[in-house]
């Protein structure tokens, strides 16, 4: 039998990725804590939003109560779905595209909410959804249609939402500001003698380009490069293959971060950041100080810098690159991690 005041997190990235998909899941874990006060919550890592499973073939099918019987009897953790009353879903960077895991958190949603009765909330997401694919759009529709809440990460997520899913959305922010405020670092190092450096995902040549050009000016002011990584088990397989086949090429050094404390104290004391990481884009824009940001395989790095009244720190093309740095050196960054912890806690907004 459900337990009425169960709750469980799907798509969780507390294992995951690197060590800002850490902080962002155990955020969320905290505000769903305190906000929902479930006597139990269950948490499901991401691995589950890509085992095999049937999924309906279209919007008609979706419809369909069987195709929700076959669903649940061939994933592999169905059962959280039927224990819990409030479904969390951690969107991040999931939910674009028309991707197999994109597709299986959608239904779920749409099948929790429409078939099982259950509370939904797609939460610290974004959404982008493709335009010219007039399947998936409405397999977003249903989904979104079906929710209790949905709360996203930039308003690029809040205006699809709103124009093409037919659904208002809370803009709120990334749950790893919950996690940061919360996190006691060791004090600064006296000299600041090195910039940090990442990949991006969907990493292309441009980006390459813009990435080996960054890292070039910021060696000639005389930093050493750091290319950042460190997970907490199950690091990002395309960071980790990016650091080893381009790290040495670009100057830098690979340095593995072994806790989210050291990780977030090197981007603290970096004396820039230049990443195409969204989670580390946005620690250091709560610890504060320069920094420059390229790349990702949505417009969601573009989306939030403009919210945050930044649009000009982001680099579109290699001959962007100098004049963007210059431009970040020359701005004051204080932190902002109360203001951004505040906005995260809107994921759950009433």
């Amino acid at each position: 039998m459900p337990n009425a005041s169960a709750a469980c997190i799907l798509n969780d990235t507390s294992e995951w990725y690197h060590w800002g998909c850490y902080g962002s899941s155990l955020g969320l874990q905290g505000l769903v804590e305190r906000v929902l006060e479930p006597a139990a919550i269950a948490t499901v890592p991401i691995k589950f939003s890509y085992a095999p499973s049937y999924l309906p073939d279209g919007p008609e099918a979706m419809r369909d109560p069987r195709a929700a019987v076959e669903f649940l009897k061939t994933w592999q953790v169905a059962h959280v779905l039927l224990e819990a009353s409030d479904i969390v879903i951690n969107g991040e960077g999931t939910i674009h595209g028309a991707s197999g895991v994109a597709r299986r958190l959608l239904y779920i949603a749409y099948l929790c909410g429409t078939f099982l009765g259950k509370r939904v909330h797609l939460v610290n997401s974004s959404l982008f959804p493709p335009q010219d694919d007039a399947k998936t759009l409405e397999l977003y529709q249903l989904a979104c249609g079906s929710l209790h809440r949905l709360a996203v990460r930039e308003s690029d997520s809040a205006g699809i939402a709103r124009d093409l899913l037919g659904r208002e959305a809370r803009l709120a922010f990334d749950c790893l500001p919950l996690t940061l405020e919360k996190t006691v670092l060791q004090p600064r190092p006296a000299v600041a003698d090195f910039a940090i450096v990442t990949g991006s995902s969907g990493l292309d040549d441009a980006m390459l380009e813009i990435l080996q050009t960054g890292a070039k000016l910021l060696a000639q002011q005389g930093l050493r490069i750091i290319w950042l990584v460190g997970a907490p088990r199950n690091p990002a397989p395309d960071e980790e293959s990016q650091a080893t086949n381009f790290a040495a090429a670009i100057g830098a050094e690979v340095v593995t971060a072994q806790s989210f404390e050291a990780w977030a104290a090197l981007i603290r004391d970096a004396s820039f950041v230049f990443t195409g990481r969204f989670h580390y884009l946005i620690a250091r824009l709560c610890l504060g100080g320069a920094f420059a940001a390229f790349g990702g395989n949505t417009p969601k790095i573009t989306a939030l810098l403009r919210d945050q009244g930044l649009p000009n720190l982001t680099i579109q093309n290699e001959s962007e690159v100098a004049a963007t740095i210059a431009r970040a050196l020359s701005l004051t960054m204080p932190p902002r991690v109360s203001t951004l912890a505040r906005a995260a806690a809107d994921n759950f907004a009433t």
